[in-house]
């Protein structure tokens, strides 16, 4: 009886159908992680932001319609008294002026201090945002890590360093950096203070408190680092738990060598030709099985 080219190849894979199960599990399982990791990487979540984006614009027409009001009142001011000659004492119809202006200085007063809070919160919405990505980024691609420990910067940086994955020289890091001062300067004062100041951010320079001028300026030209920044991340992870470039072997054998005998690191490296040389027998099986069904 004659097989069927399906047939045929299922017969030759009869003593390696346990290897092929293997071989194939473990690189589905290696894509399934790089996949999580990278999901992860995109779950910035910014929800927050775009509601209170709705409310900023409503303020800001309230504003500029409290500011013309202001000016209008004071141009009217100007014709009364000049029309009656400026008085010593000012007409009622002046004087009502006078509180009607103050009246739209008062409402443009506190409807800046309303873009101020929103601007605030719009920065320690998207820090945090950011610390609860990068937490779990961390949680998915490394085991048996105390995410708890690593609210402080520098024990985030530590531990990424630990891992040979220099996290200050990251692209996008500085703008991040930043973030973080000015969610932590913005969280206690409105006073500028001096890590902010010796950071020298351009939005704040010169000023001695925030305003939502330049807090806005400011989160505009930050806010698109925070999502690229944790893809860049995300892609250093992946190429340190998958990648072996020449260097890092090169680290891997010195950090052996330093508990190993000669004896040991000889028997470590037959293992490891006797593992190649398997591998490379499945993925030639592996291609030539596959080739059955074309």
């Amino acid at each position: 009886m004659r097989h069927s080219p399906l047939n045929a190849a299922l017969c030759e894979t009869t003593d390696w159908e346990c290897s092929l199960s293997i071989l194939l599990n473990q690189n589905t399982k290696i894509v399934q992680r790089k996949n999580d990791i990278r999901s992860v990487a995109r779950r910035l979540n910014t929800l927050y932001v775009k509601a209170v984006e709705e409310s900023v614009i409503a303020i800001g027409e309230q504003l500029t319609k409290a500011k013309d009001d202001y000016e209008s009142a004071g141009d009217r001011y100007h014709e009364i008294m000049e029309k009656d000659g400026y008085p010593v004492q000012p007409s009622d119809e002046a004087m009502d002026i006078i509180g009607e202006q103050a009246e739209h200085y008062y409402d443009a007063q506190m409807l800046e201090d309303q873009l101020l809070s929103l601007s605030e919160m719009k920065i320690i919405s998207l820090f945090k945002s950011f610390e609860i990505v990068q937490k779990e980024l961390i949680n998915v691609a490394f085991e048996n890590v105390n995410t708890r420990e690593l609210y402080l910067w520098e024990n985030v940086k530590s531990f990424f360093n630990s891992k040979n994955i220099s996290y200050g020289r990251l692209s996008g890091y500085d703008n991040i950096n930043q973030l973080r001062i000015v969610n932590n300067n913005i969280k206690h004062s409105h006073v500028i203070d001096g890590e902010v100041n010796r950071l020298g951010i351009k939005e704040f320079k010169d000023l001695d408190v925030f305003t939502y001028e330049s807090l806005d300026k400011f989160y505009s030209r930050v806010s698109g680092s925070v999502g690229a920044f944790l893809e860049t991340l995300s892609e250093t992870i992946i190429n340190h738990l998958f990648g072996y470039d020449d260097d890092r072997l090169c680290e891997m054998v010195e950090e052996l060598s330093q508990t190993m005998n000669k004896q040991t690191m000889l028997k470590l490296a037959k293992l490891l030709e006797e593992k190649a040389d398997t591998l490379s027998k499945e993925s030639k099986f592996v291609r030539h099985w596959m080739s059955s069904f074309t």
